[in-house]
């Protein structure tokens, strides 16, 4: 046991040093224990940030893909559309095409009429001055033939302005 006085003072100093050196272990292992826990939670803090992120810009990336496809859809649409039009455009402006031959034929049966009636009327014309009916029968001839030529002129032209509509 402790006897003295001084053995008490020296066992109380050495308990005061022995107090004050757990006290430091103490604290030391809980900064240790504080440090590791802050870099813990900022690990944590960082790592939840990126993957939020990285899952922010795939949603931002996956709803523009899917615009892009939707636009690329519907320009194939309209190009389909538009490949119908112009194939239907060509086989209105063949149809035109044949309608105005047809009708320049049918012009050049006209004239070739026409002709001939003037190169009777050549041959026949004192024959014509004596006989009232013949010439009556002519003229009416002519001027049916006239009416149709200008018919055929004026759908002519109307096939050639709807030619250059399309």
């Amino acid at each position: 046991m402790i006897e003295t006085q001084g053995e008490i003072q020296h066992e109380i100093g050495i308990l005061t040093e022995r107090d004050r050196l757990v006290r430091t272990r103490e604290k030391s292992r809980r900064r240790r224990g504080l440090k590791w826990q802050a870099w813990t939670g900022a690990v944590l803090v960082w790592g939840a940030l990126v993957y939020g992120c990285y899952v922010a810009a795939d949603h931002y990336i996956s709803g523009l893909r899917q615009e892009l496809q939707d636009i690329r859809k519907m320009n194939e649409a309209r190009l389909e559309e538009l490949k119908n039009d112009i194939n239907a455009l060509h086989e209105q402006l063949q149809h035109q095409r044949e309608s105005a031959a047809q009708l320049l034929e049918r012009l050049a049966a006209v004239e070739e009429g026409l002709a001939g009636v003037q190169e009777e009327l050549s041959l026949a014309g004192n024959a014509l001055g004596r006989t009232d009916e013949t010439r009556q029968a002519l003229s009416n001839r002519i001027n049916d033939l006239s009416k149709q030529l200008q018919q055929l002129q004026s759908a002519i032209r109307k096939l050639e302005e709807a030619a250059r509509v399309y």
